[in-house]
């Protein structure tokens, strides 16, 4: 038997957070920019960070990464809201899969959007995630 889909979900969005400081560190050491640690969020902002034709994806992924960690801190928190109130697994299971693919699309779209126009997809599929967890907290709280 294999696990629910909703609980697959933590593991695999805790994925989903490392992937894009993956990618911004790759583009980093691919450009010869040097990689500086002792600060990564100055460094991130800093015009050294990558070569200039990289530089705006490697703040990008930077910023995807750190918005990955807010994402998954409420879907997790809404996750075990639900578990603990006994949200219905089906519901729990088909609000999983759309937090998923919203997460899967969004780290794609902030890192290659870069137009102030186009942005406005990445903010839709942002507020998609976010509605999946406020979806599952409102659930369990008409459980509670």
């Amino acid at each position: 038997m294999s696990p629910p889909l909703w609980a697959l979900s933590l593991p695999v969005g805790t994925v989903f957070v490392f992937v894009p400081r993956i990618i911004s560190l790759t583009l980093q050491i691919m450009s010869g920019a040097p990689l500086r640690n002792s600060s990564p969020r100055e460094h991130a902002e800093s015009k050294d960070v990558a070569a200039k034709d990289t530089h705006g994806y490697v703040r990008r992924a930077y910023a995807a990464h750190q918005n990955s960690w807010e994402a998954m801190i409420l879907w997790s928190a809404a996750v075990l809201f639900a578990k603990s109130t006994g949200v219905d697994v089906d519901v729990m299971n088909n609000t999983a899969a759309v937090w998923l693919a919203a997460r899967f699309v969004y780290t794609p779209a902030y890192i290659l959007i870069r137009s102030n126009t186009k942005a406005f997809f990445r903010t839709f599929v942002f507020t998609i995630g976010t509605a999946c967890s406020v979806r599952l907290m409102w659930q369990a709280a008409l459980k509670a």
